[in-house]
């Protein structure tokens, strides 16, 4: 930030104090309203960047929890599969022991019933754990998207607060060099008294 050219009054003894003085009291004015204005935007951005950091915390925390409910609904699911299963073979069983078998029962439709409501409870049963699986994938995708997104932003908000940062050591730099330079010229023009 380039200065302008301050024109002092000359005085008795050199440049008019009065002027000078009020010149270093704008100048550190300005410096502490950069100054502030540089601390409240890091400010902002260290906030910025917490929230950037628990946006996915929160995300996982809820996956987890209906992964885990998913994942009870398919061993739900699972143990129904196999109750069914032992049904039909303890049916199968029945029907292929040996033995006096009634006439009027027609074994082999019962059978051929039960076969085809296994397979039907069977292939529901796979249907649901294929959408299940497609769902959670779908989640862990966009869970993956997410933090991907969260870390660009918290990337850039790194970047930016870097950059307010070298902003602020620049305007810290040139106020100190300004109050030498307003220091250096005081002295010079401060005059020995005459003997």
């Amino acid at each position: 930030m380039a200065e302008a050219a301050q024109n002092f009054r000359f005085a008795f003894h050199g440049f008019n104090r009065e002027d000078v003085v009020s010149f270093l009291e704008q100048t550190m004015a300005r410096h502490a309203q950069e100054v502030n204005e540089l601390k409240e935007e890091i400010h902002r951005l260290e906030e910025e960047l917490s929230q950037a950091r628990e946006a996915p915390r929160a995300d996982v925390a809820a996956l987890r929890q209906e992964n885990w409910s998913l994942k009870e609904r398919g061993d739900a699911l699972e143990e129904e599969n196999k109750t069914l299963k032992e049904t039909v073979e303890s049916l199968e069983a029945q029907l292929t022991a040996p033995g006096p078998q009634p006439e009027d029962t027609d074994w082999e439709s019962e059978e051929l019933a039960a076969y085809r409501r296994a397979e039907n409870v069977e292939r529901q049963a796979k249907a649901r754990a294929s959408q299940l699986y497609d769902r959670v994938n779908g989640l862990v995708a966009d869970l993956a998207a997410r933090m991907d997104g969260s870390h660009q932003n918290m990337t850039e908000a790194a970047e930016s607060l870097g950059k307010s940062l070298d902003g602020l050591q620049a305007a810290l730099d040139l106020a100190q060099a300004t109050l030498h330079d307003g220091a250096g010229g005081l002295r010079a023009l401060h005059l020995e008294p005459e003997a």
